[in-house]
């Protein structure tokens, strides 16, 4: 995630302004400018150490993203992980949480596959913007009817009693090290 990227789309209008907005924030880190501006937002972050010092700031953090049933949320923004799986995963999950109008912006960099997700999102995204900055690229669009099932990935049964994620180590079965700990 690119503060030079999230300061031009906040300053171009392209991410409004975070008040009176339920803001969902995927996958950022405690260094970013999301976290500097979006006071008010859930934040969702699975690494601990980002976790932890979001914590500190007063963030609401949570190590998921929630299950649908929950409010719904005006704006989802998504920091794209370098794993694709994870990334479509989150962005499946965030979309499911949005209001019908809702807004939904992915940030990444070139590195990360950001342009495939473009590709892959913006015909099913109402009104889709993009901005190309800082090796990357951020871009949104509304839910509207668009359909981002397919994208969500279901948890892999590895071995009796282990689950993985998406885009994890060993997401396709438990590594020998695991098993050892495990034993």
């Amino acid at each position: 995630m690119s503060d030079v990227r999230l300061d031009a789309a906040l300053s171009q209008g392209l991410i409004p302004a975070p008040e009176g907005v339920r803001t969902l924030v995927v996958g950022a880190g405690a260094s970013s400018a999301l976290a500097r501006d979006f006071d008010t937002a859930v934040f969702v972050q699975p690494i601990q150490p980002d976790y932890d010092k979001l914590v500190a700031m007063g963030r609401e953090v949570l190590p998921d993203v929630p299950a649908p049933g929950t409010a719904p949320f005006d704006l989802a923004i998504i920091a794209i992980p370098r794993a694709r799986a994870r990334a479509q995963d989150w962005i499946a999950r965030a979309a499911k949480l949005l209001g019908p109008d809702g807004l939904l912006i992915v940030d990444g960099a070139k590195t990360d596959g950001i342009d495939s997700h473009w590709r892959v999102l913006r015909g099913r995204l109402d009104t889709p913007e993009s901005l190309t900055k800082a090796h990357g690229r951020l871009f949104r669009g509304r839910r509207g009817s668009g359909s981002f099932e397919d994208l969500a990935a279901s948890p892999t049964v590895a071995a009796v009693g282990f689950r993985t994620a998406a885009g994890v180590f060993s997401a396709d079965g438990i590594d020998p090290g695991s098993a050892a700990l495990a034993a």
